[in-house]
């Protein structure tokens, strides 16, 4: 759950504090391991990786540790050549491991998704696919603005709710009488939750 928050962080851009910063880099080679001191008596031994990180135009290469645990759940499996995100704190200058940049695994498997919706549903997966973006893209480039300037999340979660909505129902079968029914039905249920929504938020006095 941390290493996913780390992340999220990273992809957000979020700096909560002036002392620390999350990097991407690769390395480059690996070191030879360290044992681990003894308070630290669920790590087995350190993997000792060297990472160039190019911050801006400058480029460093550093050692950096990768804890190995003896419950293997909580390992994180780098090797050579591996792309990674790094988090930086300033205050003790240390580095530290959060995730493998995953770019790539990601494109991949879009492409393999898209293909395969294509060859099976053919032109109305193509109208699927053209909603389902669109509304990611309506969703970053006007919902998130709208609530980091102030509007209200339920607001702003009721008309991204509507567009896709709308969208969608329009490339599966254009408007006609059964969709429209359906559409009217579906974003009833929108506003209706919404509503309960502001209900429930007011009087419990719910804040974050």
């Amino acid at each position: 759950m941390k290493k996913t928050f780390y992340i999220l962080l990273f992809l957000l851009g979020v700096n909560l504090f002036a002392s620390e910063e999350y990097l991407k880099g690769k390395i480059i080679k690996e070191l030879e391991n360290i044992e681990p001191q003894e308070y630290e008596e669920d790590i087995l031994y350190h993997k000792n990786f060297l990472v160039e990180i190019k911050n801006g135009e400058k480029i460093e290469e550093i050692a950096i540790l990768n804890p190995i645990y003896k419950e293997n759940i909580q390992n994180l499996h780098l090797k050579k050549g591996d792309r990674v995100i790094l988090y930086k704190d300033y205050e003790n200058s240390i580095y530290y491991f959060v995730d493998k940049i995953k770019t790539k695994e990601i494109l991949i498997l879009v492409v393999i998704f898209i293909s395969l919706f294509l060859i099976l549903a053919k032109f109305r997966g193509l109208k699927s696919i053209f909603s389902l973006f669109s509304t990611i893209i309506f969703f970053i480039f006007i919902i998130v603005p709208m609530i980091t300037e102030g509007f209200s999340p339920i607001f702003s979660a009721v008309l991204l709710g509507i567009f896709s909505t709308v969208l969608t129902f329009y490339s599966i079968g254009g408007f006609n009488k059964k969709i429209i029914a359906a559409l009217a039905g579906t974003l009833g249920g929108i506003i209706v939750a919404a509503i309960l929504s502001s209900i429930f938020v007011r009087l419990t006095s719910l804040t974050g």
